[in-house]
């Protein structure tokens, strides 16, 4: 089969250092490589794997987009020269917790 269409892909050192490293181990060009990965990867089991990466991430939006409405609350309440108060410093353990929970989810 003639392959006469052509890609650009950006990839960080490390990951070309990776598909130089395989791709010279199973002694061949980085493109026959990519393509003989692309022709033996279960399509369907990839994209089920996308996808429940796609939800993780949501998830860990919507944990910094609450901790980041929790500290703007707490900072303005500060900004007002205000004192925190048991309802305040219930919020800030909360946000730790918030951030626990992102810092495992990512691990």
């Amino acid at each position: 089969m003639e392959k006469k269409n052509r890609i650009t892909i950006r990839l960080t050192d490390k990951e070309l250092e990776k598909l130089e490293r395989l791709s010279g181990q199973a002694n061949i060009t980085k493109s026959e490589f990519l393509r003989t990965l692309l022709n033996s990867v279960d399509e369907k089991q990839f994209v089920e794997q996308l996808i429940k990466k796609q939800e993780e991430y949501a998830i860990i939006r919507t944990y910094l987009s609450r901790i980041g409405t929790n500290i703007n609350q707490i900072a303005r309440k500060l900004n007002m020269n205000e004192c925190l108060n048991d309802t305040d410093r219930f919020l800030l353990k909360q946000i730790i917790e918030e951030i626990k929970k992102v810092h495992d989810k990512l691990l």
